[in-house]
């Protein structure tokens, strides 16, 4: 979708959105991020996907098959104070 619209600006609204360029890495495009409710953050507690499926799986490798992320690029750009925030990921791609 991203090849066909091939946009100039990717318009960011709140931390719901601020994951989308961690998946637009093979070609970064200028973002804006608006920010609504920072306090919330999109803040996720590595052990809040927790269930009898996952018990035996790390936090992080958790995160990684939620997200569809790997497990460096969650570490780099989204993990804040030891937890998953989807805000953070917005402002780094920024940086």
């Amino acid at each position: 979708l991203m090849r066909m619209l091939e946009p100039d600006v990717y318009h960011c609204m709140d931390y719901h959105a601020a994951l989308a360029p961690l998946y637009l890495q093979e070609k970064p495009i200028p973002m804006i991020l608006v920010l609504h409710n920072a306090d919330y953050m999109g803040v996720i507690e590595t052990d809040f996907i927790n269930d009898r499926f996952w018990k035996t799986t790390p936090p992080m490798r958790r995160l990684s098959l939620v997200f569809n992320l790997k497990i460096r690029a969650i570490r780099k750009y989204v993990m804040f104070e030891g937890r998953f925030n989807m805000l953070k990921a917005g402002i780094a791609y920024i940086k």
